[in-house]
């Protein structure tokens, strides 16, 4: 499977009438949690280890390392091999509703109905968003996406569904 050019692009998401920070937040911290998970592409490391530590450490906040070492880009030569078979699965397919899940507990605006168009909310600011809830989620689509691989490659091959 040929991999995309860029899995996503903060200017793409620019223009909404929001603060400029707040449109790649969603972008900023999956791309925080694939590090945290020792993702990052070797040269990619090697380029930026000491803001990747501060990064993980939090002294440098996922929009500020997306936009200062990323240049607003998630790109597959950012993650290593393992990290690109799962964001090639889950990134454009199920994230950004887990992200919306997440995001509107820690925004948790009042007059937020089923009927809402969520593509026009603002996104809660980075600080307000719980990393450590966010990253459990993203833990269990992992292992998900993990039982479902280990399921296809033992199944046999004439068992195609």
């Amino acid at each position: 499977m040929a991999r995309p050019r860029t899995y996503d692009n903060g200017s793409w998401h620019r223009g909404n009438g929001f603060p400029d920070d707040y449109d790649a937040i969603h972008i900023a911290l999956f791309v925080k949690w694939c590090f945290s998970k020792g993702w990052a592409e070797e040269e990619f490391w090697a380029d930026c280890a000491a803001e990747i530590g501060k990064l993980l450490s939090g002294e440098m906040s996922a929009v500020e390392f997306f936009e200062s070492q990323c240049d607003d880009k998630f790109f597959p030569e950012m993650l290593s091999e393992e990290g690109n078979r799962f964001v090639e699965t889950y990134y454009n397919d199920t994230y950004i509703d887990d992200f919306l899940k997440i995001e509107r507990e820690a925004d948790s605006p009042a007059d937020i109905s089923p009927d809402t168009d969520l593509e026009h909310i603002p996104f809660a600011s980075e600080e307000a968003m719980d990393f450590d809830k966010f990253s459990e989620l993203l833990d269990r689509r992992l292992a998900e996406f993990e039982a479902a691989e280990a399921e296809r490659k033992n199944r046999p091959w004439y068992k195609f569904w």
